[in-house]
């Protein structure tokens, strides 16, 4: 439901001074979004009939674009058209995927400090299990090369949270690419038009959890019992600290609800306490069925 922003976005994007084929995922959208791709460059409009999350709407998305690089950028209006352009520059460095990171000059401006905090702590997560020196995991915009597009449909196939990240640079780092970031211009929307709430963030840590150690039995990552340790309870402690910030949001417990996480962080460490949220990790099928890619299409394709 982003029929206030997509339209002024993908006239944007449109405009970009390199050749691209562009694709608008509608995931479920009931206020016209789709309509809004109306003319607008020969559009690819996708949709589902209800809403799936956003790593079923890119995995849709990545199976129809056949560029040579691939771009995802969130159509919420909080990304421009400019910081697309700026990551495609950045490949002639060679990297696998890239990053747009919207702390590179600090907090962004509008971004609660909650938030931030959020983030930082799921960027250590990874980091601790990944081995990497990411400071913008979570960005919604970002772009990979097309070779790795079958590694990252497969790291799509078993995400069951709601976000894709993890998925993309587990992937590009599991076939040996390199992930660069770079710093892109963020407006931050209100909090309340924000699709992922500080509910989520036990769902994050525990894709992140799960990428690594899915990664890990495939022989490609290996850790000591110790750091395998610490980065568990550095999970434990992310939900702690989300379990405690939804509290102080949702149920109006006000600061001091939210400063009870750091309590909540040392009982979960000493086991004691308890996560509500039970996410199931059984039953997840990797997804393979990536077509070939074409050489004579496009060099991008634009996922909104």
């Amino acid at each position: 439901n982003e029929a206030g922003h997509v339209r002024a976005l993908l006239l944007k994007v449109a405009r970009l001074p390199f050749r691209k084929e562009i694709i608008l995922v509608n995931d479920g959208s009931t206020d016209g979004t789709a309509e809004a791709a109306s003319g607008i460059h020969d559009t690819l409009v996708l949709s589902f009939p209800s809403r799936r999350g956003k790593p079923a709407a890119v995995a849709h998305g990545l199976r129809a674009a056949h560029g040579d690089i691939v771009l995802i950028l969130d159509a919420d209006g909080e990304y421009s058209a400019q910081a697309a352009a700026a990551l495609m520059k950045a490949f002639r460095s060679g990297s696998g995927a890239v990053l747009g990171n919207r702390f590179a000059r600090g907090r962004p401006a509008g971004m609660s400090f909650l938030n931030a905090a959020g983030n930082r702590l799921l960027n250590a997560l990874f980091n601790a299990l990944f081995q990497t020196d990411l400071q913008d995991l979570e960005t919604g915009c970002k772009a990979l090369r097309r070779r790795f597009a079958p590694a990252f449909l497969s790291a799509l196939g078993v995400e069951r949270g709601p976000c894709d990240s993890p998925a993309l640079v587990s992937a590009v780092l599991g076939q040996g690419g390199a992930v660069s970031e770079i710093p892109i211009p963020y407006l931050a929307r209100d909090p309340g038009e924000k699709k992922i709430r500080p509910v989520h963030g036990p769902a994050l840590a525990a894709s992140i959890l799960l990428h690594a150690f899915r990664r890990r039995s495939k022989k490609a990552y290996h850790a000591s019992s110790g750091s395998v340790a610490a980065s568990l309870l550095s999970g434990l402690i992310v939900a702690a600290f989300w379990i405690g910030y939804h509290q102080a949001h949702f149920k109006g417990l006000g600061w001091g609800g939210a400063l009870k996480t750091a309590q909540l962080g040392k009982n979960l460490a000493r086991g004691e306490g308890y996560v509500t949220h039970k996410i199931r990790l059984s039953s997840l099928a990797a997804r393979r069925d990536l077509p070939p890619p074409e050489l004579d299409q496009p060099p991008l394709a634009a996922l909104l």
